[in-house]
């Protein structure tokens, strides 16, 4: 890939990958505001709608009781004035006597109504108003009744018209029929109204039977009304004659519309309320707990809600068993409250209240995405915003991607233009021609690097050419080490040298011997101070005075003191030295004979008794005194197996990463272990196990060995 489009690659990177991810920080960031501004605002409004219709449906209850003292305390009126109408009194607020409407078995009797006051929320019969007429009641007489004692009655009943009258006169909405029964069968209501239904056997119901048994008020279970299909409260209670004797039960049907007057408050707080009147029962067919639906509130519009009881058995259905178990429960016990659960599939709260002494209450469902319908709104809004700012960042981040192309490539076009002169001048120097220079005129750091660029190719030609040279100088050197191994009768001999530069200092040779070049050998291991050229020039000039020296007669001591003379003139002034052992073996003779001029003694291992034994004695390096003369030292009685090992200190001070010697000591040991095998495999073993040593260190000094194994001459 071109630098040009690296180049390209990294400026965008470094322009749209911050404005990327601060992008997306962003957006996630108020898409979470939203939703938890959602959540936190849905909680709160749950929470207030909770303790509202908490708070609703306690000061329902108490406007409930509220009216039920005024009901039960209107009804103690009625029987009152009943009672002193039958004990002869007459009864107060007494009007006109009124004519009645009688009704029997053998017919009805038609009466003139009052069609001045029509009362609409009494329900619709046919699709017409009902007629009503506030002068006149409605009797109905059992057939079989006396003329008498009906007539008796009748004249009694006449009186009560007026207190009928005041009383719902005082209290429109909450009276809706007023209903006296007599023991003898006789019934009447008011106000009167044309035509009865047939519904003669089903007046005396158990709103009677009951006020009868218990003797004070009582409220009955919300019920349809026979002639207008209202659900109606009958609140009843007995009267008797002075002597206590019961003469009948009287009663104001109260309608459930007027009486759970829907609180305007409790509708601010959705259009989809549902109000249900429900009891708690246990199922006929299943034997379980369930609240029966006795009626549900109607919409005729936004001002009049009427209650229509439920004909058919329908009970309310929860999803959470252990709410409507709770449910369940406080409704048997009559106990208000507010629970969030789900209902037909969708989550609502459900309020409720009980609203009479048969554990029926008042449930009011309103649903929960009603009540959170703002937080809705404010995550749609935040969501909305979002979508926004999503689409003018993607048009200025277009506009700064196209910005930051065009940049890229002006800037890139100046800068590589320079680094195509290095490429080619490059190129050029390294097929060889070091006339290439580069001419870049900016002052930038492409600038700085030509110039750079142009100072380095002459130093780099003069050090092509020292390479080279050092080359031939290491091909040289590695050429005047021994090429083959001597062969000697009853001797095995090896030897290597490893340089840690291109040349080294360390010396190794095998000599021929005058006047024995096929039964003795000479080796010489040496040292010269420092690496590099000096000391490759130093140890060629040693080579050359030692193969000399060698083809003239003359002892070990005489041949040593001899070349350090010529070593001493030629490298006296420089101060380079070098450290020498050097030995003549005679298989035949079973002698060694060394000279040790300043160098590490020589091993000398005894197999027969694993022993080994360091070949010392004095002497300086070489160079350092011309006219030091040398001694000559011998061991003699060589047997079979006898290992003499020759190195450099490059080899035992070779140290491993963790800084530790190779040594003497594993040097022996290898010996030890491998004195039965070949000197060539003795010395890769060493050299081996020093590599495995060092590990990955650099080498830091030449390392040289030469092994010489005395072996039987038969062989």
């Amino acid at each position: 890939m071109h630098i040009r489009w690296k180049f390209l690659l990294v400026l965008l990177a470094i322009s749209l990958i911050p404005m990327l991810l601060m992008r997306w920080m962003g957006q996630h960031s108020m898409r979470e505001l939203g939703r938890d501004l959602a959540t936190r605002t849905s909680d709160v409004l749950i929470r207030e709608t909770s303790l509202k219709l908490k708070n609703l449906v306690e000061e329902h209850a108490y406007i409930l009781r509220r009216e039920r003292d005024l009901v039960e305390m209107t009804l103690q009126v009625q029987a009152s004035e009943l009672e002193k109408i039958f004990a002869g009194h007459p009864a107060e607020n007494l009007g006109r006597k009124a004519g009645l409407s009688r009704s029997g078995d053998h017919g009805r009797i038609e009466i003139e109504l009052d069609r001045q006051k029509h009362i609409l929320r009494m329900g619709m019969m046919n699709g017409t108003p009902l007629d009503v007429s506030y002068e006149k009641l409605t009797e109905w007489i059992p057939s079989g009744l006396g003329n008498v004692e009906a007539a008796e009655i009748r004249n009694k009943i006449s009186d009560i018209i007026p207190v009928y009258r005041s009383l719902e006169n005082k209290h429109p909405d909450l009276i809706f029929w007023q209903i006296t029964g007599f023991e003898n069968g006789i019934f009447n209501i008011f106000p009167a109204f044309k035509h009865m239904p047939m519904m003669r056997g089903n007046l005396k119901t158990d709103w009677y039977q009951l006020a009868k048994k218990r003797k004070q008020i009582v409220w009955s279970k919300p019920t349809v009304d026979p002639i207008t299909t209202q659900m109606v409260f009958t609140v009843s209670v007995p009267f008797y004659e002075p002597d206590g004797k019961i003469i009948g039960v009287t009663a104001i049907a109260v309608p459930v519309d007027v009486f759970l007057q829907e609180d305007e408050h409790i509708r601010r707080l959705s259009n989809n309320i549902k109000s249900l009147l429900v009891r708690p029962e246990n199922r006929s067919t299943t034997a379980k707990n369930g609240i029966r639906i006795l009626a549900r509130e109607q919409l005729q519009n936004e001002r009049h809600h009427h209650w229509r009881a439920v004909l058919e058995d329908e009970w309310l259905e929860l999803e959470n068993f252990e709410q409507f178990e709770a449910l369940f429960a406080d409704l048997q016990q009559e106990n208000n409250g507010v629970r969030k659960t789900s209902y037909m599939g969708q989550e609502s709260l459900l309020a409720y209240g009980s609203i009479d002494d048969y554990q029926t209450a008042l449930l009011i469902v309103v649903p929960e995405t009603d009540v959170v319908a703002e937080a809705k709104a404010m995550e749609s809004y935040v969501l909305t915003r979002v979508k926004r700012q999503i689409t003018v960042t993607s048009i200025m981040l277009s506009v700064v991607i196209l910005l930051v192309i065009g940049l890229a490539f002006i800037l890139s076009r100046s800068i590589t233009e320079n680094m195509s002169k290095l490429v080619n001048a490059v190129r050029r120097v390294a097929s060889g021609d070091f006339a290439a220079r580069v001419h870049i005129k900016s002052r930038d750091e492409l600038g700085e690097l030509g110039r750079t660029f142009n100072q380095m190719v002459p130093e780099l030609e003069e050090r092509v050419a020292m390479k080279q040279a050092l080359d031939f100088a290491m091909e040289i050197q590695q050429n005047l080490l021994p090429q083959e191994v001597p062969q000697i009768n009853g001797l095995d001999i090896a030897g290597k040298s490893i340089y840690c530069d291109e040349t080294g200092g360390d010396y190794y040779d095998f000599l021929k011997i005058c006047c024995h070049p096929s039964d003795r050998i000479a080796v010489a291991v040496g040292d010269v101070s420092g690496h590099g050229i000096s000391a490759a020039l130093l140890m060629a000039s040693v080579r050359a005075f030692f193969r000399s020296r060698t083809r003239q007669p003359g002892s070990v001591a005489e041949i040593v003191s001899d070349v350090n003379h010529l070593v001493a003139e030629d490298a006296g002034e420089t101060g380079h030295f070098m450290t020498l052992f050097y030995a003549e073996i005679a298989p035949d003779r079973k002698t060694l004979r060394w000279v040790r001029a300043g160098h590490d003694p020589a091993l000398c291992y005894y197999p027969a008794t694993d022993q080994f034994e360091e070949l010392r004695g004095d002497g300086m390096a070489l160079g350092i005194d011309s006219r030091l003369k040398y001694e000559e030292n011998a061991i003699s009685g060589l047997t079979e197996g006898q290992i003499l090992m020759l190195g450099t200190d490059g080899l035992w001070e070779t140290q491993n990463e963790k800084g530790e010697m190779f040594g003497k000591e594993r040097l022996k040991a290898l010996i030890r272990q491998q004195a039965h095998s070949p000197a060539e495999v003795i010395l890769s073993c060493i050299f081996e196990s020093v590599k495995d040593f060092q590990q990955s260190m650099k080498q830091e000094d030449d390392m040289t060995i030469v092994i010489a194994k005395i072996e039987d001459q038969s062989t």
